[in-house]
C-alpha cells in the first residue's frame, strides 16, 4: 500500500483536507501520484508506463473517490509526455499553423527519426527497402525478435516486426 502512504503524505502536505486513514488504506492504484488544486478541486497527476491505456486515468479518479467515500469525475486530462517528448518541446497548434503558412516548419518540427530513437535500427538494402515500402514481408530473421526500424542509408523506411517467419511491416513511411 505504498501508494496510499504517498497519497496521505500529499494530502497532509498541501493541507486541502484531512482524509480518513482507513479510506486511503483501501486505495491501491499503482503509478506515481502528485496533487494540485484548491479547496474545491483536487487534481491527481498520475504517471503511467507506456503500456497502460489512457482509460486508467478515469479508473484512478474513480478509485480515489471510492476510497474517500464520495464521487468524482475527470474534468481535464492532459498528456504531458509521449515517448521521448515532453511539454518543454511542444508548440501550440496556432503557432504550428502560423509556421506552416510562413513555410518555416523545418526549424520547428523535429524529424521522424527523433520519435523513433529508442527503437533499434536495422539497415536494409535498397531492394529490401522497396519491398518494405510496398508492405511486403522480408524473408529475413534476426537474432532477437521484436520491433525494429528498417533504414535505407540512414533514412527510415518502415517499422517492422522481426519474428521467426521474417520481417513484417507494422508501419511504413512515405518520406
Amino acid at each position: 500500500m505504498l501508494m496510499a502512504e504517498r497519497l496521505k503524505a500529499q494530502f497532509a502536505r498541501i493541507g486541502l483536507f484531512s482524509v480518513a486513514q482507513d479510506a486511503l488504506d483501501k486505495l491501491d492504484i499503482g503509478g506515481h501520484c502528485s496533487f494540485f488544486g484548491s479547496s474545491r478541486e483536487l487534481g491527481p497527476g498520475v504517471v503511467f508506463g507506456a503500456t497502460n491505456e489512457i482509460r486508467k486515468a478515469w479508473l484512478v479518479a474513480r478509485d480515489i473517490a471510492i476510497a474517500l467515500g464520495t464521487v468524482g469525475h475527470v474534468t481535464m486530462l492532459r498528456r504531458t509526455q509521449a515517448g521521448p517528448f515532453d511539454l518543454s518541446q511542444s508548440i501550440s497548434l496556432d503557432k504550428l499553423a502560423d509556421l506552416a503558412k510562413a513555410r518555416l516548419l523545418d526549424g520547428a518540427v523535429l524529424p521522424l527519426i527523433a520519435g523513433l530513437d529508442d527503437i533499434p535500427a536495422l539497415p536494409v538494402t535498397p531492394e529490401e527497402a522497396k519491398l518494405l515500402r510496398f508492405g511486403q514481408k522480408l524473408d529475413r530473421t534476426l537474432a532477437t525478435p521484436g520491433l525494429v526500424l528498417a533504414t535505407d542509408a540512414g533514412r527510415p523506411v518502415a517499422l517492422v516486426e522481426a519474428g521467426t517467419d521474417g520481417l513484417t511491416v507494422v508501419r511504413g513511411f512515405n518520406i
